[in-house]
């Protein structure tokens, strides 16, 4: 997900931030998403059994159909 964000933030199809931050502002940019992203699993692992994407995997193979 930090990969997927960082793209967007810094290359052409997205914000471009690559022209404005030097090296110095995209660590910075880097540690708080990182840490965003490490507090949102804290908060999500707490909450629930499993991630989100474990969730979607897990009804798209264990759908029940009826048998008639």
């Amino acid at each position: 997900l930090q990969s997927v964000v960082g793209s967007f933030l810094y290359y052409g199809y997205g914000l471009a931030l690559y022209q404005y931050t030097g090296a110095s502002i995209s660590l910075l940019i880097g540690i708080a998403l990182a840490t965003m992203q490490t507090v949102f699993s804290r908060w999500w692992m707490q909450n629930h059994a499993q991630g989100p994407l474990e969730i979607l995997w897990h009804k798209a193979t264990w759908l029940s159909f009826r048998k008639d």
